[in-house]
């Protein structure tokens, strides 16, 4: 029988994280939520976090008891929204901004954001922020969006997710700090 996921009870505040997004960040005209987006983003990380604890437990016997790291877990959400795409773009006009050309890989680095912030925030009771500098932010938009455009297979996914960990853990490391 599958684990329930440590972080199952996440996906509320991801889909209104999603919506506000949404308001504060896309043009309502030019890009619209799929109704069932955040359903499928929380079925793609249930199957998704047993895979990869499959992998990184394979050793043990009692697998559903171990957790992942809060890395692993960020890299996951990020990939189901990259792979699940809650935002459309349906209008292309001439003066599209940036966010609204690429919805999905912003609001995967504002979830990466809120998830590592949020997670400081439990373990510590402190409020912090991420202070990535700008071109880290495009570079991490533009290496989101190149895997967001591959057709890619279970075992790349994976890979991605445990090389995103890492990218995780570097933000966290050296751009986490005092609000």
């Amino acid at each position: 029988m599958p684990s329930i996921r440590n972080s199952a009870h996440w996906m509320p505040d991801i889909e209104k994280l999603g919506k506000g997004f949404l308001l504060a960040s896309l043009t309502e005209s030019v890009v619209k939520c799929r109704k069932d987006a955040f359903s499928e983003i929380d079925d793609y990380c249930d199957k998704k976090v047993e895979e990869v604890k499959n992998e990184v437990y394979c050793n043990l016997v009692l697998k559903s008891d171990c957790l992942l790291d809060r890395h692993k877990i960020a890299a996951i959400h990020i990939i189901a929204v990259l792979k699940k795409q809650p935002f459309a773009t349906y209008v292309q006009p001439s003066n599209t901004n940036f966010v609204d050309m690429l919805p999905n890989e912003h609001y995967a680095l504002l979830l990466l954001s809120a998830i590592l912030k949020g997670w400081y925030k439990k373990i510590y009771g402190k409020k912090v922020q991420i202070d990535l500098p700008a071109t880290y932010k495009d570079n991490l938009i533009l290496l989101f969006n190149k895997y967001r455009k591959s057709q890619s297979s279970s075992t790349i996914d994976n890979m991605f997710a445990y090389s995103l960990a890492n990218i995780a853990y570097l933000v966290e490391e050296r751009y986490l700090g005092p609000s």
